[in-house]
């Protein structure tokens, strides 16, 4: 991969070498002089899938490539590394040697190797004989690498085009058009507001507190700030929207086992007992316990329940089919299946906050579900079955290991590119978690915060910031669940669990539980006074 500065050279080769299905070697060969480099290379470290091992090498790169042992190995880049060996006073002769060896090393890995390179000679001739002397060694190079290679690519304006006969990547195939509701309201996430949260840190330095004196209140209180676009966030609504379907995975298999510990039918009994009226109030599920305790407000979506569900006028009904397939032997939905229930979840979304909701959470009930989570959680971070599938409802060993099978299975169709996020949601996913995604995309198109429950709501947010980057920016992660995946979820997201409960009840209890810390936290900045303010010494 060739091109200039920006022209997304490592974005796609990073996406073909997560197109291989195989584990990868992130080779960097980038060192840092100065506080812009170190900030450059955290951000590609924090960038890269969790599952990726990355070797840090500035000099020996041909011998960190061969000591790699996984399938598929990745090289950014070519350029850095050039220039760090001129800068270690290696003559031409030598570098272009330590190149040949590099490419030798490349053609005897048995999986695919990928290599990042720039190209530096398209500009006006350099004005010092180090630099003229860099742009020719890295030509010289370039043009050794590009004849040892099956395939070429030349990067302009982000758009790659072939420079050797290639196949097409899976990921740049032609697929149908995106529901052109879908396309604007991912268009329509934008990052949250930098000036609000540098006045908010502003203002955070000079309450009426010891600095940091409120933890982690604090940092929250500032991304708050960035998502309501003030220094003195006041959110008060809060929603709680729980999505229901079935899935086909989690019918008994040939010889009556399953994947969870309860049977499908306990979906539709849980939306009744949701829409139960009860001596305490409306609902009988921990989430309307939980939500009646904090004053938020419970929303019950049919996302696609494989049952007759009673008529009730607080249901929201937008299943399209009963029950999703069954994902170990085709795609679990639709594309336009997908599609449809992501726009039903952002409808939802937007009529809670036009009933006064600025705290939305997105919560599930579907047994089962936290099997396609794993899928979705695997294929978007390239992690093997055992690293994401956990437990669940509490299953047995047995369980568990034909669970871990369920989610190889689907795996192994590779029926979907972690480049095409929506088509693996269609692919491993669920009707409750498409409807998900919907309310997450919403909210922060609305700039309202999202708190995430646990695992099953951490796979769509995956989905979601794959399509909209911006969308991190309203995540805030109630609780780190009790699933083995949620981990590497919090990590890829880079987001920070407020507690660990050992939750995994779903049903968005967490999300309704951390409700009170960032009504909290936005208070904080709202209410308290500063040094000033107050009259009280201590101020800066």
């Amino acid at each position: 991969m060739t091109g200039g500065a920006r022209s997304g050279k490592s974005s796609f080769a990073e996406r073909l070498a997560a197109a291989s299905g195989e584990a990868v070697t992130y080779l960097a060969t980038a060192q840092a002089f100065d506080a812009e480099m170190e900030d450059r290379i955290r951000r590609h470290r924090a960038d890269r899938p969790v599952g990726w091992a990355t070797v840090e090498e500035p000099l020996n790169v041909p011998g960190a490539l061969r000591a790699a042992v996984t399938p598929t190995a990745l090289l950014d880049c070519l350029s850095l590394w050039v220039s760090n060996l001129l800068l270690a006073d290696h003559t031409d002769g030598a570098i272009l040697e330590q190149a040949d060896a590099l490419l030798a090393a490349a053609r005897a890995r048995p999986g695919l190797t990928v290599l990042v390179t720039n190209e530096v000679g398209f500009g006006i001739v350099p004005d010092n004989a180090l630099a003229r002397r860099y742009r020719d060694v890295l030509g010289w190079v370039n043009q050794r690498a590009a004849a040892a290679s099956d395939e070429a690519w030349l990067l302009v304006s982000g758009l790659p085009l072939p420079l050797k006969p290639a196949p097409r990547p899976s990921f740049l195939s032609p697929r149908s058009p995106m529901h052109p509701d879908l396309t604007a309201l991912i268009s329509a996430v934008h990052p949250a507001d930098p000036a609000a949260m540098q006045a908010a840190r502003e203002r955070q330095a000079q309450l009426t507190k010891p600095a940091g004196a409120l933890g982690d209140l604090e940092s929250l209180a500032v991304r708050l700030a960035g998502v309501f676009g003030t220094e003195k966030p006041q959110p008060r609504g809060v929603a709680v929207l729980v999505a229901a379907g079935d899935h086909g995975v989690a019918q008994p298999d040939s010889e009556g086992g399953g994947v969870s510990a309860y049977p499908p039918e306990v979906t539709p009994a849980m939306v009744a007992n949701f829409l139960a009226d009860t001596p305490a109030g409306p609902g009988g599920a921990a989430v309307n316990a939980i939500a009646r305790t904090v004053g938020a407000r419970v929303y019950v979506m049919d996302a696609g329940v494989n049952a007759d569900l009673p008529g009730h006028p607080a249901l929201v009904r937008a299943a399209v089919r009963r029950g999703t397939r069954d994902l170990r032997r085709e795609a679990a939905m639709t594309r336009g299946e997908t599609e449809a229930l992501v726009l039903a979840g952002a409808a939802l979304a937007r009529r809670a906050i036009e009933e006064g909701a600025d705290l939305l959470i997105p919560g599930e009930m579907g047994i089962g579900n936290t099997t396609p989570a794993a899928a979705l959680t695997a294929r978007l971070l390239n992690l093997g079955p055992e690293a994401v599938t956990g437990r669940g409802t509490g299953v047995d060993d047995a369980t568990l290991a034909r669970k871990v099978e369920a989610v190889r299975g689907a795996l192994d169709r590779h029926a979907s590119d972690p480049a095409d996020p929506l088509g693996v949601l269609a692919d491993l996913g669920g009707f409750e978690i498409a409807a998900m995604l919907g309310m997450m995309l919403q909210a922060a198109a609305s700039r309202r915060a999202v708190i995430l429950d646990g695992f099953v709501e951490g796979s769509a947010a995956l989905v979601g910031v794959a399509l909209a980057p911006a969308l991190r920016d309203f995540l805030f992660p109630a609780g780190e669940c009790a699933e083995i995946g949620h981990a590497a979820q919090l990590a890829h997201l880079n987001l920070k669990p407020m507690f660990r409960l050992g939750l995994r009840l779903g049903e968005g209890t967490g999300g309704v539980l951390a409700a009170p810390l960032l009504l909290s936290a936005a208070a904080t900045l709202r209410e308290m006074r500063t040094f000033a303010e107050a009259g009280v010494p201590g101020g800066g």
